[in-house]
């Protein structure tokens, strides 16, 4: 949540570039709108506290940001104020995560 959005994309095309066949981008941060629904009203309010990316953040579709550069959903869990979610970059051979399983989990 510490980046413009046109950077945050950047960076997961980075990640995508230097991440070998097979891997997994593993990403913790804040909830974001929906994780914790009764939050939902005052989530960005925490972007009043010199925040300046943090709304433009709850917002973002993490999930279709990763797989516009190419990534595969893996996993999402979400613990207090936190969610962590994985991203596998496909194997060489079709339809193949690191854990060479087949198939997607939404995250977002």
């Amino acid at each position: 949540h510490e980046l413009p959005e046109p950077v945050r994309r950047a960076a997961v095309a980075e990640f995508f570039r230097v991440l070998r066949p097979g891997g997994i981008v593993v990403l913790n941060d804040s909830v974001q709108l929906g994780d914790r629904p009764e939050w939902d009203a005052t989530i960005g309010n925490f972007g009043v506290f010199n925040e300046p990316y943090y709304r433009n953040y709850v917002t973002c579709d993490l999930g279709a940001m990763f797989e516009d550069a190419g990534f595969m959903a893996a996993t999402k869990s979400v613990g207090s104020a936190s969610k962590c979610l994985t991203f596998a970059k496909p194997a060489d051979r079709a339809g193949a995560t690191a854990g060479g399983a087949e198939g997607s989990a939404t995250a977002t």
